[in-house]
């Protein structure tokens, strides 16, 4: 998949763990997807992982077809503040 340069907001179906990254010319990045298991339910997360590590991965896999591959364009997550404590 290719993105525009610059900063992008990275998650799976589960929001609360992605990554913010700014893509930057002449370098790839490798992400890999988990299924984390729930109570009642699994949830995918996405991991960010080291090129080297990303390209020994890729490099038995197939590509998917692109009406496989979906690109959302939803708003970045904002950064809930932390509640202050007082003592």
């Amino acid at each position: 998949m290719q993105l525009p340069l610059g900063e992008h907001t990275c998650y799976a179906n589960d929001k609360q763990a992605g990554a913010i990254v700014k893509f930057e010319a002449d370098k790839d990045y490798y992400f890999r997807v988990n299924l984390q298991t729930g109570m009642w339910k699994g949830h995918y997360r996405l991991e960010m992982v080291m090129p080297e590590q990303g390209k020994y991965d890729i490099a038995k896999l197939k590509p998917l077809d692109k009406d496989k591959v979906v690109v959302s364009t939803e708003e970045p997550l904002k950064q809930k503040s932390q509640p202050s404590v007082s003592q």
